[in-house]
């Protein structure tokens, strides 16, 4: 029973965690390529580039944010262990939840696209005035005190006037960045993973309803937290600004970055779901 109730509690934090985690809109939109072929058939070494992308974007302080929450997340469970469990919890932390093995992780993701061409044109964009100004936004809510700032905005009515213009193109941002589908994707794994430990220690039906309850709540408000979210990160940005942020995210070098992004954030999220699991579990 006390690890039903343990497990029940981490489900319910863990599934509201992840309709929360919409990382920066452009920032996961994240591509890169090892290496390239050229015209004579020479594979060339494109690893500078993808180390100056994950800089450039600020995927590399989105991925501490995502770390940082789930080991705050653990961190508030810990009394709940067993003896033995929170003599080793900071150990077990550490080794889970290494920067040097996730980063890696999403870098090997990332490896497989080889269009050098788009990649560059999403590294002059990441670097361009605006997409500099866009990206500095993104990274300010990533840190502890922009967690902070962005958690009471949503908890009280958004103090931000938006008018339907500037809703149109936060609507189409996050449909081009594919931001609330992988949010909504993130909440299918973990509740799939849940359900298949769940089923491990058969809690009664009132859990699972429980746990049901709690996901159909998380996804219901995935895509308005997500556009909340934006109101805060985008309102030193300019409409003229962010529809070109846009219009980015409509290219072809827009889209190809998205893809494999995204496709590598999957990866590190599904990776750091189950190293949350196995910290509920020892």
């Amino acid at each position: 029973m006390r690890r039903h109730a343990i497990m029940i509690r981490m489900a319910c934090a863990s599934l509201l965690l992840a309709a929360g985690l919409l990382l920066p809109v452009l920032s996961y939109s994240v591509a890169a390529a090892s290496e390239t072929e050229t015209g004579n058939g020479v594979q060339e070494d494109v690893s500078g580039l993808i180390d100056e992308l994950v800089i450039a974007s600020g995927l590399d302080v989105s991925l501490n944010e995502a770390v940082d929450l789930l080991k705050e997340g653990a961190a508030k469970n810990k009394n709940t262990l067993s003896a033995l469990g929170r003599s080793r919890f900071d150990e077990t932390m550490a080794e889970k939840f290494a920067m040097p093995r996730i980063m890696a992780l999403l870098k090997d993701s990332l490896y497989g696209n080889k269009d050098k061409e788009k990649l560059q044109a999403a590294l002059d964009w990441f670097r361009s005035d605006v997409g500099r100004k866009i990206i500095d936004a993104e990274k300010y809510l990533s840190t502890p005190e922009g967690r902070k700032r962005r958690e009471h905005y949503l908890a009280y009515e958004p103090v931000y006037p938006t008018s339907a213009d500037r809703l149109t193109l936060l609507y189409e941002l996050d449909r081009l960045s594919g931001s609330s589908e992988f949010a909504q994707q993130m909440l299918n794994e973990i509740q799939a993973a849940f359900s298949s430990n769940m089923a491990f220690y058969r809690p009664g039906q009132a859990r699972q309803d429980k746990i049901a309850a709690t996901t159909a709540d998380a996804k219901s408000r995935v895509k308005q937290r997500g556009i909340l979210t934006m109101t805060l990160m985008y309102h030193e940005i300019s409409d003229e600004e962010l529809a070109q942020g846009v219009a980015f995210m409509r290219t072809d070098a827009g889209q190809y970055w998205k893809d494999a992004g995204l496709r590598a954030m999957k990866i590190v999220q599904i990776d750091l779901n189950k190293k949350y699991l196995e910290m509920i579990m020892e």
